[in-house]
C-alpha cells in the first residue's frame, strides 16, 4: 500500500453542494492520492459558508493524511 498526504478544495454552493474540486498537491507526487482524494469527497454535503447572516458559496481546503491508514 501507498502512504502519503494530499489535499485539493472543494468548491461549495449557497445550499452545501460540491460544485467542484480541484487538486492542490500530493505526496508522494504521482502516487494517485490527490485522484483518490479528490473522488472520494464528491457526493458528501457541505456546511455553506455565511456572509451578513446569509448563506454563500465558498471553499473547504480538505487534506487526508493516507498514512495512518
Amino acid at each position: 500500500p501507498v502512504s502519503g498526504v494530499a489535499q485539493a478544495v472543494a468548491e461549495i454552493d449557497p445550499v452545501g453542494k460540491l460544485t467542484g474540486t480541484s487538486l492542490v498537491g500530493e505526496a508522494p507526487k504521482g502516487s494517485g492520492l490527490g485522484e483518490l482524494l479528490t473522488v472520494s469527497i464528491k457526493g458528501a454535503q457541505y456546511p455553506h459558508a455565511f456572509e451578513n447572516g446569509k448563506a454563500v458559496a465558498g471553499a473547504v481546503d480538505v487534506v487526508a493524511d493516507f498514512s495512518k491508514l
